[in-house]
């Protein structure tokens, strides 16, 4: 995960973000751990599973609105974390 505030060198564990992903017009959100987190969570087995979710998991229409959102913020360079 990128630095949240290049000046202060801050990286954040656990960062959530929520409809800005879509320019606030859709209800999506997501979270983000570091890579140590992840791998704690990480089997095969769901004993050990983070389950994680919410109503509007994996909407296909948040989600193509959120890829395009983005892409028009990475391709302006109003986006530093992607």
């Amino acid at each position: 995960m990128a630095a949240i505030h290049a000046n202060e060198n801050v990286v954040p564990d656990i960062l959530a973000a929520g409809k800005i992903l879509t320019g606030e017009y859709l209800p999506l959100a997501i979270t983000m751990v570091s890579e140590a987190i992840y791998q704690v969570f990480y089997d095969d087995y769901d004993e050990i599973t983070l389950f994680r979710g919410h109503s509007y998991t994996g909407n296909q229409l948040c989600c193509a609105v959120a890829f395009n959102w983005l892409e028009i913020k990475r391709s302006n360079n109003l986006l530093t974390l992607i």
